[in-house]
């Protein structure tokens, strides 16, 4: 009897390390497909960057792929596209094909203002809070949000960012593939 459980346990172990190694090797296509891509489809995509760093950071990328969650990973994709500064040139975190891959978004629509990020639609649980300013995601206010934003968000000018920001304000994987926010199901807003 020990036996038998002793074997089914080693052929989870099994099982659970093939599915690692399959993901780990779909992480790494993926990797080598956006860093050729990204070179190879802008017209000067190293115009304002040194082709040293984007190597040295997409090596620093392919050495965590088995150690980062689905969010950290895809979110480190888009810091590669990033990293250039071109507003045009970036790896689209909230759109379908995001979606497919299992980035979801708050129930929430939000509109940067001078004087923050302000709720202005929300689902029916929501409501209450519409007309609210966002302060605070998990532990780390706004400000330091925006800027951890900046990193996935390519921009040549503070409007684009925070066009951009009040979207990828609502990602729950894009904030915590930035360590805003812990692998939790839940995430505290604070308004």
């Amino acid at each position: 009897m020990r036996i038998g459980r002793l074997a089914l346990v080693l052929g989870g172990v099994l099982c659970q390390l093939q599915a690692q190694t399959a993901r780990d090797q779909a992480r790494l296509q993926d990797l080598g497909f956006v860093t050729m891509q990204l070179s190879k489809l802008h017209a000067n995509f190293f115009f304002q960057l040194d082709q040293a760093a984007f190597a040295q950071a997409a090596s620093t990328l392919r050495t965590q792929v088995s150690t980062l969650s689905d969010a950290q990973f895809y979110v480190g994709l888009a810091q590669l596209a990033a990293i250039a500064g071109d507003a045009h040139t970036f790896l689209n975190l909230s759109d379908s094909a995001a979606a497919s891959a299992g980035f979801q978004t708050f129930p929430l629509n939000l509109l940067w203002m001078d004087d923050g990020v302000f709720l202005i639609g929300a689902a029916p649980g929501y409501a209450q809070a519409i007309g609210a300013r966002l302060v605070q995601v998990g532990a780390t206010t706004i400000d330091q949000v925006v800027r951890r934003l900046g990193a996935v968000i390519p921009s040549e000018n503070p409007q684009w960012l925070h066009y951009r920001v009040q979207d990828y304000l609502r990602g729950q994987q894009i904030l915590q593939g930035l360590g805003v926010l812990p692998q939790d199901p839940t995430s505290p807003l604070t308004f």
